[in-house]
C-alpha cells in the first residue's frame, strides 16, 4: 500500500484495532511515531453541513461549514467527545500529528506484515481542521470548555488534543483530590489547574498526563477500571500483569466502536476496558443512555449547528 496526497491531505493508512484503553499513551518522549501510528483512529464521514439554519452569533461561510462539520464529526463521534460536550464525561483526549507523507510511508513500511493486511486508508485532515479551529473559536463565545493542544513527542510532530468541560474535569479532579496530589506531590486548586492545561509548561499536567489511572479517571473510565488498567500496563512484575490479565474478568464497553464509520446517527459510548462489577454495569448504562439522549438532541436538526449552539450555551 502506498501513500497519496489528495488536495492537499495526506492519505494513510490505519489499523483498525485501537487500545483496549482507548488512549493507551503515556504522553511522554517514550511515545514512538510508529505506537502512534499502530493505534490511532480516523473517521470518514462528517456532521451534516447544509445552512439550514445561521448560527446566532457569527455567520459561517459555506467553506468553512466543510471543515468545521468535518471536524466536530471525528471529535464529537469518532472520539466520543459529544459525551464530554453533552454530558458529564470530564474530557476527551486525541491524537494529532504533522507527519509528512514520506514519514508516515516509513512508518507504515516498518509494520509487521500482518498488521498491514489489517489497514485501510482514510484522508486524515483532523489536525488540520484542529488547527483551523483554534484560529476560529474565538469568534464564538465559548464559555464552558477548553480545547486545547500539548506537544507529546520530542520532534514536535505529535501532539495532544485536549476537549475539556472546564467544571466536570475540575470536579473529577476535586472527587479524587488526594489521587492526583500523590502523583503531582503537591498541593493545587483543580479549577485553576484545568485552566492551565494549555500551558505546555504546567507540572501538574506534566505529570497527570503521565499516568494511566488519572487519564482513565479524567477521561471518564471510571476510577477502578482505571486503576486495574494501570497495574496490568504498568506492574512492577509479571505476577501483577498475569493476575489483573488471567485472573480478572474484563470486557469493552462498547463492541461496535464504528471506527472510521461514525456518525452522529451511529457512534459508540466511551470505548475502555472495564472489570465486572455492578458499578461498571451502571456506568456503561449511564453511557448507552446518554447516547439515546444525545441522539435525540440531533435528530432532524443540522449537526453543526446543534454543535455551535452547545459550545457557546451559557
Amino acid at each position: 500500500m502506498e501513500l497519496s496526497e489528495t488536495n492537499n491531505m495526506v492519505r494513510i493508512p490505519y489499523n483498525i484495532k485501537t487500545s483496549l484503553f482507548r488512549l493507551k499513551l503515556h504522553c511522554s518522549t517514550k511515545l514512538s511515531p510508529l505506537s502512534f501510528f499502530v493505534t490511532v483512529i480516523f473517521i470518514l464521514g462528517g456532521c451534516n453541513t447544509t445552512t439550514t439554519e445561521t448560527t446566532k452569533k457569527v455567520e459561517i461561510s459555506v467553506e468553512d461549514r466543510k471543515w468545521m462539520g468535518k471536524f466536530f464529526s471525528d471529535l464529537l463521534f469518532e472520539e466520543q467527545g459529544v459525551f464530554t460536550l453533552f454530558e458529564d464525561k470530564p474530557m476527551v483526549m486525541t491524537l494529532l500529528y504533522y507527519y509528512t507523507k514520506e514519514e508516515m510511508q516509513t512508518f507504515y513500511d516498518a509494520l509487521p506484515e500482518s498488521v498491514k493486511k489489517e489497514t485501510q486508508s482514510a484522508v486524515y485532515d483532523y489536525a488540520e481542521n484542529w488547527d483551523k479551529w483554534e484560529r476560529t473559536k474565538e469568534l464564538f463565545p465559548i464559555e464552558k470548555y477548553l480545547f486545547a493542544k500539548r506537544c507529546i513527542s520530542p520532534d514536535r510532530k505529535l501532539f495532544l488534543g485536549c476537549f475539556v468541560n472546564i467544571a466536570e474535569t475540575a470536579l473529577a479532579i476535586q472527587e479524587n483530590y488526594e489521587d492526583f496530589r500523590r502523583v503531582v506531590g503537591t498541593d493545587f486548586h483543580p479549577l485553576q489547574e484545568v485552566l492551565n492545561i494549555g500551558d505546555e509548561s504546567s507540572v501538574f499536567w506534566d505529570k497527570v498526563l503521565k499516568n494511566h489511572a488519572l487519564q482513565g479517571i479524567l477521561l471518564g473510565f471510571g476510577k477502578r477500571n482505571a486503576y486495574l488498567f494501570q497495574w496490568m500496563a504498568e506492574g512492577n512484575s509479571e505476577k501483577e500483569e498475569q493476575f489483573i490479565e488471567q485472573s480478572l474478568l474484563y470486557n469493552i464497553s462498547d463492541k461496535n466502536p464504528f471506527y472510521g464509520t461514525a456518525t452522529v446517527e451511529n457512534f459508540a459510548i466511551p470505548v475502555f476496558r472495564h472489570y465486572a462489577s455492578e458499578e461498571n454495569n451502571k456506568l456503561l448504562e449511564k453511557y448507552k443512555q446518554q447516547r439515546e439522549k444525545i441522539r435525540s438532541i440531533y435528530k432532524g436538526r443540522d449537526c453543526l449547528e446543534v454543535t455551535l449552539h452547545q459550545l457557546t450555551s451559557s
